[in-house]
């Protein structure tokens, strides 16, 4: 027998630094069919666990052996993005719906600003072309909570491997863009052999995608900043080597199609498509979001205009509701609003809105309350505000040429 002594057993990974407010918060989503322990069938409602580090996730059963390590896959993706994040992990069967995105943002208490999703689920339903399955749904139920005052955006990793469990074929990929101004779509994955294993363990060798480093991005990305900004937003240190995760994987799983088999003018199309993909560029080290679009073509069509959007409309609420059936004032002469009461209100969406001015977050904004509304009879005070959004330079047009002097 061994002498008398005391043994230290040092963990690691317990530590992370909070961050102000709550833009950072987020959520990843997953369509799966049992338990973290290996305790049967997921529950109906399904389970929501809030963590702060990859390791919190193991101990909680979220290690490699389940779902075929996909789950802890994203989740460790997301942590080396963002290392000090605050995460939601939902776990539900969403073969039927996906209402468990709702649920998440319930227990979260609304705080989420941004969720990830992964399905095995394909995305596209057969065509020529194909067409996008999913994203509607997603978006209604992203919507409603939105005007339930608990809004957030979906950036969604369906599997494109396999298109009614044949390989997807590229020439057949449709536009994506619509009307969901909350929801943005990834495709493409890491090339590496951990993925790929990944991938050949799910159902349908259904794609392993992204969205783990792309939800860490916007966590870390100020509302008014897009994921793709280069200097900012690298992602290698998860995805060195990108492949799309589809082609001939069904017979090859090495047949995923790698980044580099697709040509200048593919890979425009696809970002054309509304689609954001891991992206290089040429001489400069590095792995980048190629986007931040939303599917929608309107104003709202970048994940960073929904964010500061959502931010502004949190911040007013907030400010407004301690004013909700308070006293009104009208001009005894004229019907007409009160100035003072103009005023009033003016000044609290100004103070919010001036706030995220401040901090670069929008570039500018316009507040407008109608004297001549009728508060008398309809019990109802209507203000209106105008944001103008920061914009990012998606191209730079540099044009050069040849001077005999200067």
């Amino acid at each position: 027998m061994a002498t008398s002594k005391i043994k230290f057993t040092v963990s690691d990974g317990n530590l992370f630094s909070a961050i102000a407010g709550a833009d950072h918060v987020s959520s990843l989503v997953f369509d799966v069919t049992t338990t973290p322990d290996g305790g049967g069938a997921i529950d109906v409602d399904g389970e929501v666990h809030q963590i702060f580090s990859l390791k919190q996730a193991q101990d909680e059963g979220i290690d490699e052996t389940y779902e075929g390590g996909v789950v802890e896959k994203h989740i460790s993706d997301f942590f080396a993005v963002n290392p000090n994040g605050e995460l939601y992990v939902g776990l539900a069967d969403m073969s039927t719906d996906f209402t468990h995105l709702s649920t998440v943002q319930t227990v979260a208490q609304g705080r989420i600003r941004q969720q990830g999703v992964y399905t095995k689920q394909e995305l596209f339903i057969t065509g020529t072309p194909y067409t996008v399955d999913h994203v509607a749904a997603i978006n209604a139920i992203a919507q409603a909570d939105a005007d339930n005052n608990k809004p957030y955006s979906v950036i969604l990793h369906a599997s494109v491997a396999t298109v009614n469990s044949l390989d997807t074929d590229y020439a057949q990929i449709p536009t994506a863009i619509g009307a969901s101004k909350r929801v943005s779509l990834t495709i493409g994955q890491d090339n590496s052999a951990e993925t790929k294993a990944i991938q050949d363990a799910l159902p349908n060798k259904a794609s392993v995608g992204a969205v783990g480093a792309l939800i860490g991005a916007a966590s870390l990305a100020n509302v008014h900043e897009s994921i793709g900004w280069v200097s900012k937003f690298d992602i290698s240190s998860v995805i060195t080597t990108i492949a799309l995760g589809f082609g001939g994987v069904v017979s090859d799983i090495d047949d995923n199609t790698p980044y580099e088999s697709l040509d200048d003018s593919q890979l425009d199309t696809l970002d054309e498509y509304g689609y954001i993909f891991p992206h290089k560029y040429t001489d400069f080290a590095g792995t980048f979001a190629s986007s931040d679009v939303t599917l929608s073509s309107g104003d709202y069509r970048t994940l960073s205009r929904n964010r500061a959007a959502d931010k502004s409309r949190r911040n007013v609420r907030v400010s407004l509701l301690p004013t909700l059936q308070q006293p009104l004032y009208v001009n005894a002469t004229t019907g007409q609003v009160s100035a003072g009461t103009i005023g009033q209100f003016k000044s609290i969406v100004h103070t919010q809105l001036a706030f995220m001015q401040a901090n670069g977050e929008i570039s500018g904004f316009s507040i407008t309350i109608d004297p001549a509304q009728d508060i008398l009879s309809t019990d109802t005070f209507k203000v209106s505000y105008r944001l103008v959004p920061v914009g990012t330079n998606k191209q730079i047009e540099v044009e050069l040429g040849l001077a005999t002097q200067i």
